[in-house]
């Protein structure tokens, strides 16, 4: 007697779970040594203002520095073992996340969880989340469906997708006029 195996992962967007979980594995690591690295820094003095510059400027400058780790990301997915750089990238990006949070709950301790989910909402929710979706289809697409060419256009239509959660997620960062400045 065959018993069919259901999985819950040929239905959903996780075709590949090895790499879904390599990807997890490579944010949680990065994070935990941002946290270390964090950790080791004395504390800091930081307030938060309203920013001077312009709606335009914010957003200009939030989906530039974001769009470049996009694109990077989405170029690496067409080499052949693009897949390491790929993991680089993710485990740089967790990292630089992992010290930003030491550091700013260093600085106050609790009392700025709110006003971190406020000015982190949008990268919290729309660009980080993004971001890991992204480095999950370059990896599948520079070490498994690279040889398929009518994949090329859906691999396409991934980074306009995203371009354009980018630009949602910057227009809610402009919109929010606050900033971190460091003393």
């Amino acid at each position: 007697m065959v018993i069919k195996k259901h999985s819950f992962y040929k239905k959903s967007l996780i075709k590949h779970p090895f790499i879904f979980k390599l990807i997890f594995i490579t944010c949680f690591v990065g994070i935990i040594i941002g946290i270390v690295i964090g950790g080791r820094f004395n504390k800091i003095n930081y307030g938060i203002e309203n920013s001077e510059k312009t709606f335009f400027t914010v957003f200009f400058n939030n989906f530039t520095y974001n769009f470049w780790y996009f694109f990077l990301i989405w170029v690496i997915g067409f080499i052949p073992i693009g897949f390491i750089f790929d993991l680089l990238i993710l485990l740089i990006k967790s990292i630089i996340i992992g010290i930003s949070s030491t550091l700013i709950l260093k600085a106050d301790g609790i009392t700025v969880i709110f006003t971190l989910i406020k000015l982190y909402l949008p990268e919290l929710l729309i660009i980080f989340p993004s971001f890991i979706y992204l480095c999950y289809k370059s990896i599948i697409y520079s070490s498994i469906d690279y040889k398929f060419s009518n994949s090329q256009n859906n691999y396409f239509n991934i980074i306009l997708i995203l371009s354009f959660c980018l630009i949602l997620a910057s227009i809610l960062t402009a919109l929010n006029k606050e900033i971190i400045i460091i003393k």
